[in-house]
């Protein structure tokens, strides 16, 4: 299992102080559900403290992954009306601040600055992403080799 913090959103921190006004504080014990994936993503999570268990698929072949502090979950969801891709459960004791999807879009709508941070924060998290796919399919294709 890996420890992460801001794995699903790289430059959170950039707009997130702009959005603390915004969030509501849950406290949640060990092995409570935070989401469930194929879910309709009504709302994204800051983890505020405590670990979170992130499942991405039900394969036993799928490894999970820890994030803490630091991490948003469900941004690009939420952003985009879809589903949650990942399934979210408190691994320990967590805090978690949440802003409701419809809050979230209507603060966005009325503060295009904020907007901008947020685009520019998920555009540098997929050229991140972007860069990472480069490097592990040239590793792949080297070890493939005689």
């Amino acid at each position: 299992m890996d420890l992460g913090t801001n794995w699903l959103c790289q430059s959170a921190s950039e707009f997130d102080g702009a959005l603390n006004h915004l969030k509501s504080v849950h406290q949640l014990p060990a092995g409570s559900p935070i989401f469930e994936r194929g879910r309709p993503a009504d709302r994204i999570v800051f983890v505020e403290a405590g670990l979170v268990l992130i499942q991405f698929s039900t394969k036993p072949s799928s490894a999970p992954r820890l994030v803490t502090k630091g991490a948003v979950l469900g941004l690009n969801e939420a952003l985009t009306g879809s589903e949650y891709k990942v399934t979210a459960q408190a691994h320990s004791d967590v805090r978690l601040s949440c802003i409701p999807r419809g809050v979230l879009l209507e603060f966005l709508s009325k503060n295009p600055e904020v907007c901008m941070k947020l685009v520019r924060s998920l555009s540098e998290d997929l050229r991140e992403l972007y860069r990472k796919m480069g490097s592990f399919r040239v590793r792949t294709r080297r070890r493939r080799k005689p």
